[in-house]
């Protein structure tokens, strides 16, 4: 996960438009900003299965609540016109995601003692 997003931050400027061509240009800066999520979906995805097993769902209304904050911080910088909304739904989704694995991961190790 890690290489995948890295790779998308290093190379999405020249691979996009060699193989889409000039006018999908565009979509490597949404790529950037999609990285964080490339990173963190699929960390936060196993971490939501452990908590359903674990029964420790309350840390995942928890972690969820601060995924719709931190997708709530780009919409809001949208709205005040300091971004653009197409790249602040991608950053969004990256902080998102990054913040609500973060803080989930964060209470249960401090639950179960880690």
């Amino acid at each position: 996960m890690a290489l995948g997003s890295g790779l998308t931050v290093a190379f999405s400027d020249l691979v996009i438009p060699w193989m889409l061509g000039e006018e999908w240009a565009r979509t490597a800066e949404l790529m950037v900003g999609l990285s964080g999520f490339i990173f963190f979906l699929s960390l936060f995805e196993v971490l939501k299965s452990y908590c359903w097993f674990a029964r420790h769902m309350r840390w995942m209304l928890v972690g969820r609540v601060f995924q719709y904050i931190g997708f709530a911080i780009p919409v809001y910088a949208t709205l005040t016109n300091f971004i653009a909304g197409d790249m602040a739904m991608a950053v969004g989704q990256s902080v998102a995601y990054g913040l609500a694995f973060t803080v989930v991961l964060i209470f249960l190790k401090k639950s179960e003692n880690y």
